[in-house]
């Protein structure tokens, strides 16, 4: 074979071209739907595991929201208890929806929490046990009330999700 007969022989043609430029095309086509797949997965599925935990742990907290009769001390034992299911619920979640009622129902905890603390702040100044100044207590209100209604908004998505 002569140098000439060589350089004649097509080692790559267009038909050579076309099936790699398709078969890649292939590959990126499917690895797109499934990444399109998979985030919308992960952004609107919500777990069964974690839907029951969470609903159950929001269940508990409405109950300790509802008894204000409660000594400090049997609150404390129950919220402690609570918290253990916040803990739970957030160990369940698996995708970024049940990460998001995970955290909403944290927040609704610590929203209980903080109303009774409030309520605990108020009876020892009535008590004389804490002095504050009155314009503290305008500026601690003002931007207690405007926490205190972002977190009952959070709350109220929580649970519209899950009931």
């Amino acid at each position: 074979m002569t140098l000439r007969e060589i350089l004649h022989i097509e080692i790559w043609s267009k038909k050579t071209t076309r099936r790699i430029f398709s078969i890649l095309g292939l590959v990126a086509g499917t690895l797109l739907i499934g990444f399109v797949v998979w985030f919308e997965v992960e952004r609107h599925w919500l777990t069964k595991g974690e839907q029951k935990v969470a609903s159950s742990a929001l269940r508990q907290i409405d109950a300790l929201n509802d008894a204000n009769s409660l000594s400090d001390e049997e609150f404390f034992r129950r919220e402690n208890a609570i918290e253990a299911s916040v803990v739970d619920a957030d160990r369940a979640a698996l995708t970024s929806r049940d990460k998001a009622i995970s955290s909403g129902v944290g927040l609704c905890l610590l929203n209980v929490e903080s109303e009774r603390m409030d309520l605990i702040q108020q009876r020892l100044i009535q008590e004389g046990r804490i002095k504050m100044m009155p314009e503290d207590q305008g500026r601690d209100r003002q931007t207690k009330a405007r926490a205190d209604e972002i977190v009952r908004g959070i709350c109220a998505a929580v649970h519209s999700q899950l009931d």
